[in-house]
């Protein structure tokens, strides 16, 4: 009897759940030239010269990630260039088994006077387990294959690198916004504080 009331729940339930699950697919920014996930934008900063944004995206650069020094590529202020690569974790379970996942991705942010544009593209994925180490880097757009269409034995863990990727790559974006509208405390002196 418990069997058969345990079994209506569930052909009950299941229904729902895939219902939800397609209703939350998110649709990627994906790049026609490049064919690659690409977060990108053009944010207006009104009566703000290059230099300032330069300022300010540096600052942002140095207080969002632990070493600025070791994400930054490419550090170009006459041309308003600051190139970086980031990394993002996240896990899953899979078949009991609980993975670690770590995202590859550049960010960029290019300033000019009253602008700036920034752009976050994932890269690749390395993935581990309690009991293997990784086997290497596979490509995001794999897990963007996948996640597209929407089957495949890595379905479960393409949804959560691309929902992982999406999250991270949206707080990058706000906290970046955030701090290219505030002056930068750069330039201060010791006593003005």
């Amino acid at each position: 009897m418990r069997k058969s009331i345990l079994t209506l729940i569930i052909s009950l339930i299941m229904p729902l759940l895939s219902i939800a699950q397609k209703g939350d697919k998110i649709i990627l920014p994906i790049d026609s030239s490049t064919n690659e996930v690409t977060y990108t934008a053009v944010v207006k900063v009104d009566s703000t010269s290059k230099d300032e944004l330069y300022s300010r995206a540096k600052e942002w650069f140095a207080k969002t990630y632990n070493s600025a020094r070791k994400v930054i590529d490419m550090d170009d202020k006459a041309s308003g260039k600051i190139i970086g690569k980031g990394v993002s974790e996240g896990r899953y379970s899979f078949m009991l088994t609980r993975y670690t996942f770590f995202t590859n991705y550049t960010i960029s942010v290019f300033v000019k006077d009253g602008r700036y544009k920034y752009e976050i593209i994932p890269k690749s994925v390395e993935e581990s387990s309690p009991t293997s180490i990784s086997d290497g880097a596979i490509m995001f757009n794999y897990y963007v294959d996948i996640y597209n269409k929407d089957k495949g034995i890595k379905l479960g863990a393409a949804k959560k690198i691309i929902l992982n990727m999406d999250d991270k790559s949206s707080a990058l974006i706000q906290s970046l916004k955030s701090a290219m509208i505030t002056k930068s405390d750069t330039g201060k002196s010791k006593d003005d504080f």
